[in-house]
């Protein structure tokens, strides 16, 4: 099936979750659209993770980013990608790493990290803290910041981030 000309074909076998590290490899060397597939895919290995977190095309890193099953050397290279979207992508993963996590936080992207369901206290504290009301009102719409965040962000000035903090669906009772 690996060497059919159709693209749909390849494409298909890309996304199965119980390829051989040989044929995951082969597929990182094909068509864009094929390796887009198979960035995707939960269960490749760390060694394709890497061929990938490498590939010339900043789509291909885009959808590797997005894959909840990458490891944290992955996590590593994808966080300093010089492409911003790579790292937005990243940002959002709900499976990242704290350190991946408290570097994005320092990043131009970290308006995406805001956003992430799983994003760690210490982050989000750091993030009430920003100048940047397009962030913190990110925070605010994330329905798992923690009490101590959402106290915090009681506290702003600003009544847009308030409404937005009023429509959470877990707001805490301190909160409401």
């Amino acid at each position: 099936i690996i060497k059919n000309q159709d693209e749909d074909v390849r494409k298909n076998l890309a996304e199965n979750i119980n390829l051989s590290e040989e044929i995951q490899l082969q597929l990182a060397q094909d068509e864009n659209c094929i390796r887009k597939s198979l960035a995707q895919n939960l269960s490749i290995s760390e060694k394709v993770q890497l061929n990938l977190a490498q590939d010339q095309d900043e789509e291909v890193r885009q959808y590797l980013a997005q894959n909840p099953n990458i490891c944290q050397e992955v996590q590593f290279k994808l966080c300093n990608d010089k492409d911003n979207w790579v790292r937005a992508y990243l940002a959002q993963n709900i499976n990242i790493s704290k350190e991946i996590q408290l570097q994005l936080a320092q990043d131009d992207i970290r308006g995406f990290l805001a956003k992430n369901p799983n994003i760690i206290e210490e982050v989000q504290l750091q993030l009430v803290e920003e100048n940047d009301e397009s962030i913190i009102e990110s925070l605010a719409e994330n329905k798992n910041i923690s009490k101590i965040t959402q106290l915090e962000l009681a506290k702003n000035k600003e009544s847009q981030v308030k409404e937005i903090l009023a429509l959470n669906p877990n707001i805490c009772q301190e909160v409401q």
